[in-house]
């Protein structure tokens, strides 16, 4: 529990990098409350952010996911597009 709260305190660190890294851990997780906190990154203005929170979506596997993936396959940005398109590939596998 404490490596988890850790985790979320560094969702907040200047640093960009340990926030995705620790964005795809917590996805990783796969634990309920993680959820909120993906879900809310997931609007976050830097395109690396809304990449990593696809990545964590994958890795978290839940259908409860779909509709935020289905929104950032128009993300403005062409990589979030992609790793949102492979994140629902993944999840519905389709």
């Amino acid at each position: 529990a404490a490596s988890r709260e850790l985790l979320v305190q560094q969702l907040e660190h200047q640093n960009i990098k340990v926030r995705c890294e620790a964005i795809v851990v917590l996805g990783k997780s796969q634990h309920a409350d993680i959820f909120s906190f993906l879900e809310k990154l997931a609007e976050d203005p830097s395109p690396e952010i809304r990449r990593n929170v696809m990545i964590a979506l994958r890795e978290f596997g839940d259908e409860k996911a779909l509709p935020i993936v289905k929104k950032h396959l128009g993300d403005d940005d062409i990589s979030v597009q992609r790793q949102a398109k492979d994140t629902l590939r993944n999840l519905t596998g389709e």
